[in-house]
């Protein structure tokens, strides 16, 4: 018959035995959610989307838009003292002048996407004046809640064919924030216009023939 020390420590090697599992078990679980997370920001396909961020208040969209795994081309802003700190946020960031950005190729339908955060005329004009240079795939443009979207229109000409835009309204609490704060955000989209769904169709075509 086992004495008390006996099953005693029979128990506490048995415990230990399922304790020491369930840690392993936590541990492997932990690293592939950190594996996956690193996949998923070291994935290819964010690297290939193209980024250009506009304007000095516009700090925000670099960072996220570095941090996402994006490719940012350029940051574009007239202000230096705001360039110095977007150089020590990234390092490796490529600043341009609204005049060196004008003259960035391609000349139209560039393959890419817009960020900007409009707090003045100043960076309503210079987004404006920038998309219809480049004429992005894609654009997003942010503004505070206390700017009435009427406001923000005039300051922007109305954009024409073939884009797509449309408005959203953003709550920082919905997204994990503390604050009341909220944000609109324009989103341009180019549209595909029936010549590239022709070419589209013909490529197809031609994979049966």
């Amino acid at each position: 018959m086992s004495t008390q020390a006996e099953v005693l420590a029979t128990a506490d090697i048995a415990y230990g035995a399922v304790e020491s599992q369930r840690l392993r078990h936590e541990l492997e679980k932990g690293e592939r959610v950190a594996v996956g997370t690193t996949r998923i920001l070291d994935r290819v396909g964010r690297s290939s989307v193209r980024v250009r961020v506009i304007g000095e208040n516009s700090l925000g969209w670099l960072e996220a838009a570095k941090d996402w795994g994006c490719n940012v081309e350029a940051f574009v802003c007239p202000n230096t003292k705001i360039t110095k700190l977007a150089t020590q946020l990234i390092p490796q960031v490529t600043i341009k002048t609204p005049t060196e950005a004008v003259h960035m190729p391609p000349r139209s339908k560039w393959d890419g996407i817009m960020l900007g955060n409009v707090l003045n005329k100043s960076d309503a004009l210079l987004f404006d004046n920038l998309f219809g240079r480049w004429q992005p795939l894609a654009a997003c443009l942010s503004f505070p809640a206390h700017f009435l979207r009427s406001e923000v229109i005039k300051l922007l000409p109305p954009t024409e064919s073939p884009y797509v835009k449309k408005f959203h309204k953003c709550l920082h609490s919905k997204f994990g924030g503390v604050t009341t704060s909220d944000w609109h955000v324009i989103t341009y989209s180019r549209s595909i216009v029936f010549e590239d769904v022709a070419k589209i169709r013909r490529g197809i075509a031609d994979c049966f023939e």
